[in-house]
């Protein structure tokens, strides 16, 4: 019941996205099976989202750790909006370094394209558990309360880790933010959130501008002569300064905020070729 009610209002809340070119996220969702009690390898984590139209959970999830299911629905929007029919990295991806976990974490150093995608699906848990008006919770978070009105990302049974930068791993000293997901997740709710006093002075971007910006993302070209495009094939590739080229084209008038955006989580460095 948990898994079922938290999907609901993780639909719920796509449905309040604006509308992107190709129709809403919501009618885009369509035949998504959720399994709730599966018995898999998850590379250490409570879901999978492997192919386009499955989810994954593992048996609690929905009362242990119920920001997973929108994390996991998160990388169904991703895929369906990039017209992938599974994902576009496996859990090799996360041998960076000769990491033998095949795990991630919100600040572990990751190949570019999974540290993005991942950091994506944690905005659209984001955008399940806060309102983007809410005040941003001090560091080092306590706790992520559903009481509380203070965006954070839940990280173990206690802590709760600001969904606002720079610090707690993403500052520009760093130069390591294009490999966290952290990092890129708290990029993403700097385009969605629209709190008083916002730093990053973009408050009319949702999801919907978001989703919008992968569809336009360019197919079937040859990534090697075409920086941006949806078919590049390398780990480091499909990642955030991808995204900031695309989402430049789609929306031109932000290309300075979105650059601000960048320096704020320490996403300046990385591969741009």
């Amino acid at each position: 019941m948990n898994v079922y009610l938290t999907a609901r209002e993780t639909y719920a809340m796509l449905s309040s996205q604006s509308t992107p070119t190709g129709g809403s996220i919501r009618s885009d969702m369509k035949g998504l099976d959720i399994f709730a009690n599966s018995i898999f390898d998850s590379g250490g984590g409570g879901g999978l989202a492997y192919f386009n139209d499955e989810v994954y959970l593992i048996p609690g999830t929905g009362t242990n750790g119920p920001f997973t299911i929108p994390h996991e629905i998160g990388h169904i929007v991703a895929w369906r909006a990039m017209d992938w029919w599974k994902a576009p990295y496996d859990f090799s991806a996360y041998s960076r370094g000769g990491d033998t976990s095949l795990s991630w974490s919100e600040f572990s150093d990751e190949y570019e394209r999974p540290a993005f995608w991942e950091g994506f699906a944690h905005s659209v848990g984001g955008l399940w558990m806060w309102r983007t008006t809410a005040e941003p919770i001090a560091e080092p978070g306590t706790g992520c309360a559903s009481t509380s009105p203070r965006p954070g990302i839940p990280c173990g049974t206690a802590a709760c880790i600001s969904l606002e930068g720079p610090s707690g791993g993403c500052a520009a000293a760093n130069n390591r933010g294009h490999r966290r997901a952290m990092c890129v997740a708290r990029a993403f709710w700097d385009i969605y959130d629209n709190p008083p006093g916002d730093e990053d002075q973009l408050p009319t971007r949702d999801l919907g501008s978001v989703v919008d910006v992968f569809r336009r993302y360019p197919r079937n070209c040859l990534p090697w002569l075409y920086n941006g495009c949806r078919d590049e094939g390398d780990f480091d590739d499909n990642n955030w300064k991808d995204y900031v080229r695309n989402h430049r084209d789609r929306f031109p008038d932000d290309a300075t905020r979105i650059t601000g955006i960048q320096f704020l989580n320490d996403l300046q460095g990385g591969n741009d070729g």
